[in-house]
């Protein structure tokens, strides 16, 4: 009598562990795929903002529409420097040309990007503005 009931408890036991196994291998498979892509990319231009965590460059400007187009990555412990010994000695208008990672991820329609830097390479430093030089017309008092 004893063993009947083992043998139906273990029996019972199966079963409900077979429709668990079900619903777990169902639940994977109606999950939706992520389609990541990793490219490199390179851009290079003149720093117009830096902090420990992040560097933003311009890399493009367009004349005819008075547009920059600028761009604005994360830094973490891992991006190299190239002449460089640590990004606080990267100061606003220095070149630099920048290798960074862009991650795309796409499921369901949507698709978002993350992007890092990876190597910022220091190119030189900021260029001395040049100014108009002054006619007479603009001087006070002249004539």
């Amino acid at each position: 009598m004893i063993q009947k009931k083992k043998i139906k408890v273990l029996f019972v036991f199966l079963l409900c562990f077979s429709a668990i196994q079900q619903v777990i291998a169902q639940d994977i498979n109606t999950k939706e795929k992520v389609k990541e892509t990793k490219t490199m990319k390179e851009v290079q231009g003149e720093v117009t903002w830096v902090k420990q965590d992040k560097i933003s460059i311009v890399y493009n400007t367009d004349e005819s529409k008075g547009m920059d187009y600028e761009i604005l990555l994360p830094v973490d412990k891992d991006t190299k420097l190239v002449h460089l010994k640590s990004i606080e000695q990267i100061k606003i208008g220095d070149r630099v040309r920048i290798l960074y990672e862009e991650k795309t991820q796409e499921s369901a329609g949507e698709v978002r990007s993350y992007r890092r830097a990876k190597v910022i390479t220091f190119i030189g430093p900021a260029l001395p503005k040049v100014t108009a030089p002054l006619l007479e017309s603009d001087v006070l008092g002249s004539e």
